[in-house]
């Protein structure tokens, strides 16, 4: 039976803390009063009404441990208009420390280390790419060095499902003067791709129009191609999605986004013969997939239809857990992802439920098969439009989820990467079975 006494050392005292600990310790109260300070500045106010603020006694505002409480963190962030998880962050990390790292640089070129972070990224190894990302952000000493240094740790990023900071390095890429033109582009067309992952859905596609636009005279170079490919992927999907939520201009925002998914699908497919690179068939791929639902949408095909389309297309994914893990697997995750779409959306009775079953499973089955946040979302978001809809009051009382303990990891790894996905989570959760 465990103890809550404290454990004690070998000689029957009590075990003293490690140096290293009461340091940290320090430093977190020195941060918290230069918080405390931070906020009474803010609102130009006394100590002691800062105290009334916090619900603290006037005479010890800050606990001599230096680690706040909950509700001591939260009245800092309400009082300093910042969010909760930026005031944890400055506590509990020192910004200047953290930007200077200690670890030596590696006795390899810029240009190696590159070489290396596209190997990582291709291997799926997130953790090594951005650990030699951030050797390459050190080393930089030219904007087109500091471009793809930036470049490279978004991209890490990205890869682990951490779109909020893979778009703050997207940013630094795309901001980064003096880079040649078309990197320039490239950079641009990534930022309009994580404004997408992260549904910042009339962002992404005004920096993918922006891309088409500009190129529209001159792009015979293969990066420029590259970056017009990439830009009418992420505008003919961020236009599908927004066709959901806007149906009264889904005719206007159709019309653009299947002409900019078979464009740059035709792209893709040049640029696999190109390049001899299979993956970006596999993106072309996902512009058909997509392309089906738009069609759906525009009233131009049936569900009936729609569905037939894009299930018959999976039968290329027999065991997700037996294929190469890849573009071409994470091109069919999206098939069901659309697949599923157009069940809830457009099929009613027992083919709505059968479908959505096949589809929701398939999707699953895939992102866990790549460990893609992304999938995750979507699948569980639309299974939640499903069990949440008229139908769920056939469930008589019964719980609407069966979740075992690898589904409630995928589940709580979404709500973590995608802030609107929480509340959709926090329902999944409290209508759950746990098996």
């Amino acid at each position: 039976m465990e103890s809550d006494q404290a454990p004690k050392s070998r000689g029957g005292g009590s075990r003293s803390r490690a140096p290293e600990s009461r340091d940290a310790d320090r430093l977190r109260k020195k941060r918290l009063l230069q918080m405390i300070d931070m906020a009474q500045a803010y609102l130009g106010c006394s100590k002691a009404h800062l105290a009334v603020a916090l619900k603290r006694d006037p005479a010890k505002v800050a606990p001599d441990s230096g680690n706040p409480k909950l509700d001591l963190v939260m009245g800092i962030s309400e009082l300093l208009d910042w969010s909760v998880g930026d005031v944890a962050e400055a506590l509990w990390r020192d910004p200047v420390e953290e930007a200077l790292d200690k670890e030596p640089l590696p006795e390899k070129s810029f240009d190696e280390l590159n070489r290396e972070a596209i190997e990582a990224h291709r291997e799926g190894d997130h953790k090594r790419m951005l650990r030699i990302a951030g050797f390459m952000w050190r080393m930089a000493k030219t904007p087109a060095e500091r471009g793809k240094a930036a470049n490279r740790t978004m991209g890490a990023y990205d890869q682990a499902g951490r779109y909020q900071k893979a778009l703050e390095w997207a940013r630094v890429a795309a901001s980064e003067s003096g880079v040649p033109e078309t990197s320039h582009l490239n950079y641009l067309a990534h930022l309009g791709a994580l404004n997408y992952s992260a549904w910042n859905l009339h962002e992404a596609a005004a920096i993918a129009s922006q891309i088409l636009r500009e190129t529209a005279e001159d792009w015979g170079q293969p990066l420029v191609m590259m970056a017009r490919a990439m830009a009418g992927y992420v505008s003919g999907n961020a236009r599908r999605r927004l066709m959901a939520g806007l149906p009264e201009r889904a005719s206007h925002l159709g019309a653009i986004a299947l002409d900019d998914l078979r464009a740059s699908a035709a792209v893709h497919r040049t640029l696999t013969t190109l390049r001899n690179d299979d993956r970006f068939a596999a993106i072309a791929n996902t512009c058909d997939g997509a392309a089906v639902e738009v069609e759906f949408l525009l009233g131009r095909i049936s569900a009936k239809e729609g569905t037939s389309l894009l299930l018959n297309g999976l039968d290329a994914v027999v065991d997700p857990a037996t294929m190469p893990r890849g573009d071409w697997l994470e091109s069919w995750g999206w098939w069901a992802v659309f697949g599923l779409n157009i069940a809830v959306r457009g099929l009613e009775g027992d083919d709505r439920q059968r479908l959505a079953a096949v589809f929701s499973t398939k999707g699953h089955e895939i992102a866990d098969r790549l460990e893609n946040w992304a999938l995750r979302e979507r699948v569980f978001s639309l299974e939640h439009d499903l069990k949440a809809g008229p139908s769920s009051a056939e469930s008589h009382g019964r719980k609407l989820w069966i979740l075992d303990r690898e589904d409630v990891r995928a589940l709580l790894g979404t709500m973590g990467r995608f802030p609107w996905f929480r509340r959709i989570g926090w329902e999944i959760l409290e209508n759950a079975e746990f098996v």
